[in-house]
């Protein structure tokens, strides 16, 4: 048996799991789960109103001796943060970087590739990152990508990538079309300016999901 979960915007598979003491890949890979798997793909993309299935809790039992203290040690399940930074097409590479997460500091460098990539907590909503060479941060709201399906999730990722200024409002507007011919003319894909297979998937690789 599960109990159904309503997932709202900030949620993703990791921190519903974490919240409920399991472990992500095991509500992700639940029978009960199967058709919202097949459906979006990519656990840390659902869209707020999906249906998550939480499994029931089962009893372990583990041998001990009578009498005798016994310490059990819960495993950790870091999630990573993973973000590229790019000057127009140019990657920010071997930049160096405090990323701020939800009041944590972490220093560190972006590779070769302009990428950064750091363990957080299942739990964390928000971060902020300062490179040497700007005083202003970038924030970042975490859990908080719609579907590549979803109008919002184009626009999320074009925004993120810096293509796209316009409202998270869902909609195909002349803001987005612009974007997305931006995006399509840096890609050297078709240009449409529709949100076509193509353009998709080219979203995907950039993006990194």
């Amino acid at each position: 048996m599960s109990k159904q979960h309503r997932i709202e915007q900030g949620e993703c598979v990791a921190n519903v799991a974490e919240l409920n003491g399991f472990f992500p890949k095991t509500v992700w890979d639940h029978p009960d789960n199967a058709a919202l798997k097949k459906k979006r793909g990519d656990p840390y993309s659902l869209l707020p109103g999906d249906m998550l299935a939480i499994p029931d809790k089962r009893l372990k039992e583990v041998a001990g001796t009578p009498e005798k203290r016994h310490r059990f040690t819960r495993k950790g399940v870091p999630e990573k943060l993973r973000v590229r930074f790019c000057v127009g097409q140019k990657p920010r590479a071997n930049a160096r970087y405090k990323l701020e997460v939800d009041g944590q500091l972490i220093h560190g460098t972006t590779d070769r590739d302009g990428w950064l990539e750091c363990a957080i907590s299942p739990n964390a909503h928000s971060a902020r990152i300062y490179f040497d060479d700007s005083r202003d941060p970038i924030v970042l709201d975490l859990g908080h990508l719609d579907p590549i399906e979803e109008i919002s999730g184009i626009q999320g990722r074009l925004t993120n990538l810096g293509f796209y200024r316009g409202p998270m409002d869902g909609i195909l507007g002349p803001d987005l079309e612009a974007a997305l011919v931006d995006f399509q003319v840096a890609k050297k894909i078709e240009v449409t300016g529709r949100p076509d297979d193509a353009t998709k998937k080219a979203l995907l690789e950039a993006y990194g999901k």
